[in-house]
């Protein structure tokens, strides 16, 4: 987008997570997912990831769910967490002011995977394991799921956005 610079704080933490994810044995795979994907991002584009996580693994890759943010914290919160089926979403506020939002699960705990997305640390094949779905909308999420601090990261990147094409 014109304006708006390149995805470099996003790339940043891309490049750490990839560093980190070799020091957490529950990772099988990392998908990003998006225009992170596409190469469609911006300056002010969030993060989306798949953590695929080993069968087996899912409490532990919970409880150490902070290891993935890996560039400091401003603020982070569990979006939903379905325990019994091995899947839950951890999303946060980098201390340079990225959103990031990792969907964690096994393969069987109904995560399902929408393009555009590529491997970013770990097996390729291993991303086979979730099933395929189409992209998602902000209109599926339903109205009023989003948490305030993302409600208001949305509205910033509008924003920022439109005043980018005046």
């Amino acid at each position: 987008m014109a304006g708006l610079g390149e995805p470099e704080r996003q790339q940043r933490f891309l490049d750490r997570l990839q560093r980190r994810v070799a020091d957490l044995p529950w990772v099988a795979v990392v998908v990003v997912i998006g225009s992170l994907a596409s190469d469609l991002a911006d300056g002010v584009s969030d993060v989306d990831l798949l953590v695929g996580v080993h069968d087996g693994a899912f409490d532990q890759a919970w409880r150490d769910r902070d290891r993935l943010r890996v560039t400091g914290t401003v603020h982070s919160w569990d979006h939903w967490l379905d325990e019994p089926n091995g899947a839950g979403t951890h999303k946060w506020l980098t201390s340079d002011i990225v959103l990031v939002e990792a969907l964690i699960g096994v393969p069987a705990s109904g995560i399902r995977l929408a393009p555009p997305w590529r491997v970013l640390a770990g097996d390729p094949h291993v991303a086979d394991r979730w099933p395929a779905r189409p992209p998602v909308s902000r209109a599926e999420a339903g109205p009023g799921a989003l948490h305030p601090v993302e409600a208001a990261y949305d509205d910033f990147k509008a924003r920022l956005r439109r005043s980018a094409t005046t």
